[in-house]
């Protein structure tokens, strides 16, 4: 039976040497690609920065629905590091951009443009800057493809069905225990093979196929909240309140339709790119119309039935809603991060083989769109890059200098507390050019989030990154100084009264730009 599945799966037939190539090739394009970011050990100045060079995800991790990071993270012995960590997770996120290709079309040389698309993009680099987490990024994003690839075979019968419909459900369940948005990896592909099965002229069999993965996804992330809330009980932790993790189901149906909202919102500005600075927006502009114009000329010439052609439209329509399903699963996101977008990026591809295989028009102009958009999302990654390099040079440029003032003030002690107050950016010492006004907002390094914790966590991790011990007093000690009238007419560093020592507490403010909570926020 197993060898029968496995070789019905169509797995055996691709362990071949001109797709080990294929994938090696791809592999080593994106490294090239991302070597100034790894040779450099640079983050963003976020999460990748308060994280060390080892780490073992723990209770806040399974306490936000991730409880499959500290099983990933034990079979790394902890081990977040670069240069490893990013050539594990760009070879997991490449194999599953490969994979999609072998699923709707027949590989060739143009196919390492379609790959390159994945793996140098502004979501890749985004994993990456996540240096601790990025293989858990590139694992959730392989495993909701390898479970399409299955789910997209319709030669299985009888009990075959049962155990590959399970093994999808596996899949699927560690998607969500990894990355949650990732889930909408999968329901792309099942939009997409909908509209598929619909051109080959299997209507019914295309009906069954939704259901079957509409089925397979719900009773997925059924299981999914059952041991999420096993984990939860055995470590004695509350789900956490981070974007709707903790959200009820009753939470959720009330949700749905501000949730489609939201996925048609965000589809708009981060798909036809309105709030980034991408080079090229009104040629991309372009050719998303022409690839969209396409789809609508493939359904309207090809099906000849109105019944199918009604669903394929419809099924055109829901692909945003598919691709943001994590807007109608979490009341509490409104806002789609960068990290959260590898549904829409692995759209794209599906679509541009979608495109290969049902229509023969403009195919060079097809092939001319393709490298236009590879040589802007190369642009956009470089000065993402580019960004955090310049991020972290300045920052630890700016804490050197304080050390040493520190030193020469006599306040430099390992007993005391001390307080950094103010966004490293926003300082007078800060350089950086217009590649750092222009990058991405996760790449901005020296920009720390409006939030107590964050800017705690942020100068934390820039010490430890430049390997010097400070205590950094906590959120309480924090407020009292950020609340109070004298720190609003405090110079910044590097100005005289910038560090002032008060008992056991030393404060150090480094610019204007910092976080108050409000009462009643």
């Amino acid at each position: 039976m197993i060898k029968t599945i496995w070789d019905k799966s169509g797995f055996k037939q691709l362990l071949t040497k001109k797709n080990a190539k294929f994938i090696f090739i791809s592999w080593l394009l994106s490294v090239l690609c991302y070597l100034p970011m790894i040779a450099n050990g640079v983050t963003n100045s976020a999460d990748g920065l308060w994280q060390p060079t080892y780490f073992q995800a723990a209770n806040t991790e399974i306490s936000v629905g991730r409880w499959a990071w500290p099983i990933l993270d034990k079979l790394r012995m902890g081990y977040a590091a670069d240069p490893f960590n990013s050539f594990l997770a760009l070879l997991l996120i490449t194999t599953a951009a490969w994979l999609t290709i072998q699923l709707l079309s027949n590989l060739t040389k143009k196919h390492y443009m379609y790959v390159l698309l994945i793996t140098v993009s502004t979501t890749t680099c985004c994993y990456l800057s996540y240096r601790f987490q990025s293989p858990s990024f590139g694992m959730a994003t392989l495993l909701p493809v390898i479970a399409a690839f299955l789910i997209s075979k319709d030669n299985f019968t009888g009990r075959e069905v049962w155990i590959i419909n399970s093994i999808i459900t596996l899949l699927i369940v560690l998607t969500l225990a990894l990355y949650q948005a990732n889930l909408g990896i999968f329901c792309v592909f099942a939009v997409f093979l909908f509209m598929k099965f619909i051109l080959d002229d299997k209507l019914s069999y295309a009906l069954k196929f939704l259901i079957r993965a509409i089925l397979i996804g719900i009773t997925s992330c059924l299981i999914y909240k059952v041991f999420w809330e096993i984990c939860l009980k055995i470590k004695g932790i509350e789900a956490s309140s981070y974007n709707g993790a903790n959200s009820s189901l009753s939470s959720i149906i009330i949700n749905i339709p501000l949730g489609i909202t939201n996925a048609y919102v965000n589809w708009i500005s981060k798909r036809l790119l309105i709030d980034s600075n991408y080079i090229f927006r009104p040629i991309r502009l372009i050719i998303y119309v022409f690839i969209f114009g396409l789809f609508l000329y493939t359904g309207i010439t090809k099906i000849k039935n109105v019944k199918a052609k009604i669903w394929y439209f419809i099924a055109l329509l829901l692909i945003p809603v598919a691709a943001n399903i994590c807007f109608l699963l979490t009341p509490g996101v409104q806002y789609m991060s960068m990290q959260m977008t590898a549904p829409l990026l692995f759209s794209g591809i599906i679509a541009l083989c979608f495109v290969e295989k049902y229509t023969s028009l403009f195919k060079k102009f097809l092939i001319c769109s393709i490298a236009l958009l590879l040589y802007g999302n190369i642009y956009c990654v470089g000065t993402d890059e580019d960004a955090m390099i310049q991020g972290h040079k300045s920052m630890e440029a700016i804490m050197n200098r304080v050390i040493t003032s520190l030193q020469m003030e006599d306040t430099f002690d390992t007993s005391k507390k001390y307080v950094f107050i103010g966004s490293p950016c926003k300082n007078e010492l800060f350089k950086k050019n217009e590649l750092w006004d222009k990058a991405s907002p996760y790449a901005k390094t020296g920009d720390i989030w409006p939030n107590y914790d964050c800017t705690i966590n942020t100068y934390n991790g820039l010490l430890n990154h430049i390997g010097i011990q400070l205590n950094i007093a906590g959120s309480e000690i924090y407020e009292s100084y950020v609340k109070s009238e004298a720190l609003k007419d405090m110079p910044c560093y590097p100005n005289e009264g910038s560090i002032v020592e008060n008992g056991d507490e030393v404060l150090i403010k480094i610019s204007d730009y910092y976080f108050v909570e409000r009462e009643g926020n």
